[in-house]
């Protein structure tokens, strides 16, 4: 089996977010320069790319600004938005409880304090292993085919806040999480960027 290096995680990304490839791949270089990413040799020699790699990619691309030095800066802006520890309450539970009816491991291993990038870690690799196609093809047939699954993930620019919503069957298994404060998102000048299933799925497959 061939590996899945750099330059074909860049090509994935750039063809599913329409961001011109030769822009992903200076978001890549600055990602590896900051050991982010596997470093390990070049060609034949390039190292296997994996859902680390990739929800950092997949991260700079979407944290990027509209405008300004989006990839001068591209490292510390992503930064800003992969710590983000999901937001805790009396009524949210850091833990996705929708996984308890879920046969997605990844997900069921988040802590009850994780951070926005094992999140997104945690999805790509359900979809690589095929976690998460198994579990939508399941949910479809016990559904007759009737709902229409997504993951959704929303970045919210210039003040860091985050929304991921994993939606599998309807309001039976449907959950929201919060990362960062909601004070966050105050404010009248607001940038909403946002990727779903389709994108997730596609990085996870790319990546076997």
């Amino acid at each position: 089996m061939e590996k899945v290096t750099i330059s074909d995680l860049g090509a994935t990304l750039a063809d599913i977010t329409g961001v011109p490839q030769p822009t992903v791949m200076m978001h890549a270089r600055r990602a590896r320069e900051a050991g982010l990413l596997n470093k390990k040799g070049h060609g034949r020699g390039a190292a296997q790319m994996e859902p680390s790699d990739a929800a950092h990619l997949l991260g700079m691309i979407v944290a990027a600004p509209l405008a300004g030095p989006s990839i001068k800066h591209t490292v510390e802006n992503w930064k800003r938005y992969a710590d983000l520890h999901v937001r805790r309450g009396p009524n949210a539970p850091g833990k996705w409880k929708i996984a308890a009816d879920l046969d997605i491991p990844q997900l069921a291993a988040l802590g009850a304090d994780h951070t926005l990038f094992e999140f997104l870690v945690s999805v790509i690799d359900a979809a690589k292993s095929g976690d998460l196609q198994s579990e939508i093809e399941r949910l479809a047939s016990e559904n007759h085919g009737i709902l229409i699954p997504d993951v959704r993930v929303t970045f919210h620019a210039p003040r860091c806040f985050v929304r991921a919503t994993v939606n599998l069957a309807g309001a039976d298994l449907a959950e929201e999480k919060p990362y960062g404060s909601v004070a966050e998102i105050v404010g009248d000048l607001r940038q909403i960027r946002e990727f779903g299933l389709r994108t997730i799925l596609t990085v996870g497959e790319s990546l076997r």
